[in-house]
């Protein structure tokens, strides 16, 4: 398919640590797995992104798990990153709220006062785009552009004009 036409996969990975990812995400395949896929559709010519979200603060938002984790999508062949901080929105809040009380409980009050609204504050979420940023330059991501190709683009303003 990605000979004939534009085709992008994106894959969401959040961290290296294993232990971690079994907990915010239980169903989920493993990392080693999910990078495996970014190689192999990346090689057969697939276009492969990274959602690197949501980022958990104060689990794995660190300078550490950021580094590693764009240098391994970077080194399995990805094209695109888009990263988002975890936001606490109504529909997800108490769950996340429950398991973050339930396998990190240390962690509830700094979530608390980090969340007293839906999203993480301004500087915060700042500093962790920031740190994205600085990793993606040092392992070579280029800005994204999606692909067009002019021979659809022809077709498409022939068709529009009929």
């Amino acid at each position: 398919m990605a000979k004939r036409t534009t085709l992008i996969v994106y894959f969401t990975i959040t961290t290296l640590d294993e232990n971690i990812r079994r907990k915010i995400e239980p169903r989920a395949a493993s990392i080693e797995e999910r990078l495996d896929a970014v190689k192999q559709l990346s090689d057969a010519g697939v276009t492969v992104g990274i959602l690197f979200m949501p980022i958990f603060p104060y689990l794995i938002d660190d300078f550490e798990n950021i580094n590693g984790v764009v240098k391994a999508v970077s080194d399995a062949g990805a094209k695109d990153l888009v990263q988002g901080v975890l936001d606490l929105r109504a529909s997800c809040r108490n769950r996340v709220l429950s398991l973050i009380e339930e396998e990190f409980p240390e962690l509830l009050p700094k979530y608390l006062a980090l969340y007293r609204k839906a999203y993480a504050p301004k500087d915060y979420v700042g500093k962790i785009y920031r740190a994205v940023e600085t990793a993606r330059r040092k392992c070579g991501f280029k800005k994204f552009e999606m692909p067009v190709l002019r021979e659809k683009q022809t077709k498409l303003g022939v068709w529009v004009q009929t």
